[in-house]
């Protein structure tokens, strides 16, 4: 699956979206893993597959997962389900349950247990996505019909799990979990491997919160649902970041709640709050799998049918006192009134991290267009202003850079750009439009590098320099 490459390779992309095929080559540090094939997902149930991922003893700088939907051999289905994915961990611990009781004897009495002895299993929730509305989609004599997407529809969502990289060696059971009630969607899943250090190693998580629940009001919701937690501190971290993913479901007559009202919620460390997020999104009509049937462009909890459910990621290095730490996740209070129920899925993470292994790391995220990636249909095909992302892995601010880029085998261009980029965060530059008359016609590819960031020669990493 070579094509699935091309989201990282920085230096070679396709030129012109409009190409049937991909010239994307994976490179020689890069190792793919295939869990899921086309399984069918007919009904609401978990898709387990073992995949068999390196072994110990290498690091990876990053690691995507890439997650392909299209439909099912019996179709694809009309309606909008959430789809989430999991590492099905296995610490090594036991657990039982009673299999049996068996009376020997009443006086006295004595009983013969049967103990049902398993595995504990601890779910790390990887990703999630909202499929799309399945019908109205398929154009044909200049009109769409009522059929929906055909056998050749998918498309590809990818996430970046490269802290889960401890968690996805030798032998791992991977579940893909659809929560649709008809047929149905196709998922193929693969990760790539890519060598190298990464920024900062993991050496700890904690589920928090994982699975959400419905909401009748802010009381029950935080009380019996997302309580606060406290974990310990585990050793060798000296820094820490939360992960959330969180959607609402179910439109309550009289609040529209919680698919579509808007409101915030609040994350408190230690009881005190330190960070707000919006549960909206306002965007739906934007995303790359369009056009949909039903009522898709409109704004939602957090959520886009046929988009990833974006996750949100809080540092709270500054806030790790002693030898815990206590996360709290509240959500702005509503009423429900009249018909109809609201609920909230929520998954949290705790990640904690050893010292950072690379003092300076900037790298070139995404060239967004020119590009024929699925995501970035958008802005394709393009032969005007290329659109690159650029990203701050250090934990000093980036003021400048030097960006070089243009279609290979033609003239180079030169861009300087200037900002403030704190640690992990990110900025999307519209290029100056390259001399496109002097590209090789023999070429159909374009690359972007940075260089001397904060006036340096290089930074501590150079494979993601482009």
């Amino acid at each position: 699956m070579a094509y699935l490459s091309g989201r990282f390779m920085k230096r070679i992309f396709i030129l012109f979206s409009i190409l049937s095929s991909y010239a994307w080559t994976a490179s020689a540090d890069t190792l793919f893993v295939t869990s899921h094939d086309r399984v069918n997902m007919v009904w609401h149930e978990s898709y387990d597959r073992t995949a068999n991922f390196p072994t110990e003893g290498k690091q990876y700088r990053r690691v995507l997962m890439y997650y392909t939907l299209s439909c099912a051999t019996t179709g694809c289905s009309d309606w909008d389900y959430d789809v989430l994915t999991y590492i099905m961990h296995e610490p090594g611990s036991k657990d039982s349950t009673i299999a049996s009781l068996d009376t020997l004897s009443t006086s006295p009495l004595v009983v013969d247990t049967t103990w049902s002895v398993f595995n504990v299993v601890e779910p790390y929730e990887l990703g999630r996505y909202i499929t799309p509305y399945g019908s109205y989609m398929n154009y044909r004599n200049g009109a769409y019909r009522t059929a929906g997407y055909d056998s050749s529809w998918k498309h590809t969502f990818v996430y970046d799990v490269t802290d889960y990289a401890d968690y996805l060696v030798d032998s791992v059971r991977i579940r893909t979990k659809y929560n649709g009630w008809s047929s149905g969607f196709g998922a193929t899943i693969t990760f790539a491997f890519i060598e190298g250090s990464p920024q900062r190693k993991v050496v700890g998580l904690e589920n928090i919160y994982t699975r959400g629940g419905g909401y009748q009001n802010s009381q029950q919701f935080e009380t019996n649902v997302i309580p606060a937690v406290k974990v310990a501190i585990p050793k060798g971290a000296t820094q820490a970041q939360l992960k959330v993913i969180v959607s609402g479901h179910g439109a309550n007559s009289g609040t529209g709640c919680a698919e579509f009202c808007d409101r915030d919620y609040y994350v408190k460390v230690n009881g005190q709050q330190r960070f707000t997020h919006r549960m909206w999104r306002d965007d739906c009509g934007t995303v790359a799998v369009s056009p949909q049937g039903g009522t898709w462009i409109f704004s939602r909890g957090n959520w886009c049918p046929g988009d990833v459910v974006r996750e949100q990621r809080f540092e709270i290095t500054d806030y790790l006192k002693g030898d815990s730490v206590e996360i709290d996740i509240d959500i702005e209070p509503y009423s429900l009134s009249g018909s109809g129920g609201a609920s909230h899925s929520i998954t949290t993470q705790l990640f904690f991290y050893g010292e950072d292994q690379h003092a300076f790391d900037v790298e070139m995220n995404e060239i967004i267009a020119p590009n024929n990636f699925a995501d970035f249909s958008r802005w394709n095909p393009s032969c005007g202003n290329p659109i690159v992302v650029i990203k701050n892995n250090s934990h000093g601010i980036l003021s400048s850079a030097k960006i070089h880029y243009g279609p290979v085998g033609g003239l180079e261009n030169s861009y300087f750009w200037e900002g403030e980029l704190a640690f992990e965060e990110k900025d999307t530059i519209h290029l100056p439009a390259p001399r496109w008359t002097a590209t090789d016609a023999t070429q159909n590819k374009f690359y972007a590098e940075i260089e001397t960031p904060n006036y340096r020669y290089q930074d501590d990493v150079k494979d993601n320099d482009k």
